[in-house]
């Protein structure tokens, strides 16, 4: 079987191995959020009509809508849900690997593809019920559109650019950034001149046009959301959590892809147009530096499929220009070579000590987004605190408080699924403060968070329970 047949199928072979194991991990609060918040609402209309928080993004809820509707009876609903963001994962690898694999070079495409199949954000994102591999999927079909619009320039290459960006955008606002990416990718097709041609603006403005077309309808309740100032408060540390996670993933091919890059600018007759595609490296730390508050890290990793075919496009110019013609064989064989290099790096680093490491560079438990965030962590047993409250509380007859940092949505959700009532489980939030329990109520708190605090809130003490679970603890309010 030629490699060209049998790559596409050991790339999918490796996105399953590396993503199926985790399906079944339990939801998180934002996961859990756009689940009982917004999945749940009748029809994608009040989907769209309820966007009053980021946290519905809505073409991806719609999406999960439409699995919880066709959820197969008796199967691990958290494992169905988390089928989207797997196929998402699956068809962002494809769209890659088959649109530049002749631009690229198919080993150097597959080394790009198979560092980040391995790599411990592709695992995150490629289970995480939230809108980012979603994101990268159809960033990777615009960046398609895109080039093809830019060599044919025809009403169909526009509509199909002007969709995938609707799509973008219509999952997250932010994917502005993934949208941005691939204009400066495609900006180079254009010439020296781009700047006096019609077709490039209309392509850099159709991603503005898509936004005010998608959120126009919703107009106050968009602008009310982007006015919610949420993100990091250190601009510079967001950037370093964005890009510290692309340089871990890829360390096998960033000198190679370094030299490469030096090998094209230093060719005679390089055209500096095309250093626009440098600019998209730039994008995170713009974003973070120029906005007042700079973007959660998260928000960058639809870009990541830009990056990759940067990456594969620079690593295949330098084993062009390394090699020369007269040594193309072993040009190619360095390539081949770069893919169990790309396996050595991952089975040297794939182990919670460098995970947490990195982590605690880029927020720590709370804050990261790429190394080890809590929800990955082994701590994070919400279904084991579920059956703890269950022996204290068999009939559901008491209620549940639950701390903003004891992850009351995972909880809720956990509840609920475990057949306890939807009210059983009470919380602060945006709504209101929980403002008083009954006597005997449960209370989970983190570990770290002090009961007599608490305790005092609700006019009583806390009895500790046995059966801590992670990093939650149960308690009894007496009085």
């Amino acid at each position: 079987m030629k490699a060209a047949r049998l790559l596409p199928l050991l790339l999918c072979g490796g996105v399953l191995a590396m993503l199926l194991p985790h399906a079944g991990r339990p939801l998180w609060f934002d996961e859990a959020l756009t689940v009982l918040q917004f999945a749940v609402l009748p029809s994608a209309g009040a989907i769209y009509h309820n966007y009053v928080i980021p946290n519905n993004q809505i073409i991806h809820t719609i999406f999960v809508h439409g699995l919880l509707n066709f959820a197969p009876e008796g199967a691990s609903l958290v494992f169905w849900l988390r089928m989207l963001p797997v196929l998402a994962a699956l068809g962002t690898v494809l769209v890659l690997y088959f649109r530049f694999r002749r631009i690229c070079g198919t080993w150097a495409i597959t080394a790009v593809l198979a560092a980040w199949i391995v790599s411990t954000p592709f695992v995150i994102f490629g289970t995480a019920l939230r809108g980012y591999m979603l994101s990268a999927f159809w960033i990777a079909l615009a960046l398609t559109a895109a080039m093809e619009f830019a060599e044919n320039g025809g009403k169909r290459e526009w509509c199909i650019w002007a969709v995938t960006s609707l799509l973008a955008v219509g999952t997250i606002p932010t994917n502005l950034a993934g949208l941005a990416a691939v204009v400066l990718y495609v900006l180079p097709l254009y010439g020296d001149d781009f700047y006096r041609k019609k077709q490039f603006w209309l392509l850099a403005g159709t991603p503005f046009l898509m936004l005010i077309l998608f959120y126009g309808p919703i107009a106050p309740a968009f602008l009310k959301c982007s006015q919610l100032g949420e993100g990091w408060q250190d601009g510079l540390a967001a950037w370093q959590a964005a890009s510290l996670p692309v340089a871990v993933a890829f360390a096998v091919l960033m000198l190679p892809a370094a030299l490469g890059t030096w090998f094209v600018v230093r060719r005679p007759g390089f055209r500096w147009v095309y250093s626009a595609r440098g600019a998209i490296w730039l994008l995170p730390l713009t974003a973070c530096l120029i906005l007042p508050v700079a973007p959660f890290p998260r928000t960058f990793f639809p870009v990541w499929p830009v990056f990759a075919v940067l990456l594969a496009s620079a690593v295949r110019h330098f084993a062009a220009g390394w090699f020369g013609v007269s040594r193309r064989r072993s040009g190619k064989i360095f390539l081949i070579l770069l893919i169990p290099g790309v396996f050595l790096w991952w089975s040297m680093t794939d182990f919670s000590g460098f995970r947490n490491a990195f982590a605690q560079r880029c927020g720590g438990a709370d804050g990261d987004d790429y190394f080890a965030p809590y929800f990955m962590r082994q701590e994070f047993l919400p279904a084991e605190t579920v059956e703890v409250i269950r022996r204290q509380d068999p009939a559901g007859q008491y209620k549940l408080y639950c701390s903003f940092r004891a992850d009351p949505w995972s909880m809720l959700f956990q509840l609920v699924l475990s057949g306890f009532p939807g009210d059983y489980c009470v919380f602060d939030g945006p709504r209101g403060q929980v403002m008083d329990l009954p006597d005997g109520a449960l209370i989970l708190l983190r570990d770290d968070e002090p009961p007599e605090k608490t305790g005092g809130r609700f006019g009583g003490k806390l009895e500790e329970l046995p059966g801590q679970t992670g990093r939650n603890k149960l308690y009894r309010l007496i009085r």
